[in-house]
């Protein structure tokens, strides 16, 4: 990468403010416009660096830029040659200021993570949370779910999974035993119920102890 002597002092190369203008998230880096050394000298002009890899705080974390955000460009053992991407300053702010001692992750379209001084951890999106694997264990005291409407896909255990499971009645049944009679002498043993309940009137994916 060329840098100018705007950016230089006796060819070593110092961090540089710049604002993101171009992003590859295959290979995660970058292009950076440099900002002008001396905003008050007319020949000294910002600068575009090529693409450079941006660096994180940790392997696997990989929070890709907005295009013109600013960021430090950072050189390698001062070498102009070796550059690359850190600290960003999102263009796009939350709404409202953070409390001292809180993380946010906060987008711009509102979702966000937050970690809160109450101990409280806040997950919120604006169109839909998925998450995905195997096997989901939830373990609280109390669990709430408050939702206009809840689907569930699949078998549900009630009760002790560990237990012998049962199935339920279905509403159809209700109707059934409402609805049956017997016949026979009203004095002794009657015959049994006409209709009868089957197999299909019982719960096939809910089940309880």
């Amino acid at each position: 990468m060329r840098i100018q002597s705007s950016i230089q002092s006796n060819s070593i190369a110092n961090t540089v403010l710049g604002q993101i203008i171009t992003y590859d998230p295959v290979s995660f880096s970058a292009q950076v416009m440099l900002y002008a050394a001396d905003p008050t000298d007319p020949t000294s002009v910002p600068l575009t660096t090529g693409y450079l890899p941006i660096c994180v705080p940790t392997v696997g974390w990989y929070p890709a830029p907005n295009l013109n955000d600013l960021c430090l460009v950072h050189f390698q053992e001062a070498s102009q040659q070796v550059g690359y991407i850190s600290l960003f300053a999102y263009t796009g702010q939350p709404g409202q200021s953070v409390p001292s001692g809180e993380w946010w992750f906060f987008r711009p379209d509102g979702s966000y993570l937050k970690f809160t001084n109450d101990d409280k951890i806040a997950i919120h999106s604006t169109v839909e949370i998925d998450i995905s694997a195997p096997v989901v264990n939830i373990t609280a005291t109390t669990a709430n779910i408050t939702a206009t409407t809840a689907n569930i896909s699949g078998a549900v255990n009630l009760g002790d999974i560990m237990g012998t499971l049962t199935p339920l009645l279905t509403g159809a049944a209700s109707s059934i035993y409402n609805s049956h009679t017997h016949t026979g002498a009203f004095t002794g043993p009657t015959s049994t119920p006409t209709p009868q309940l089957t197999s299909a009137d019982q719960t096939t994916n809910v089940k309880a102890n």
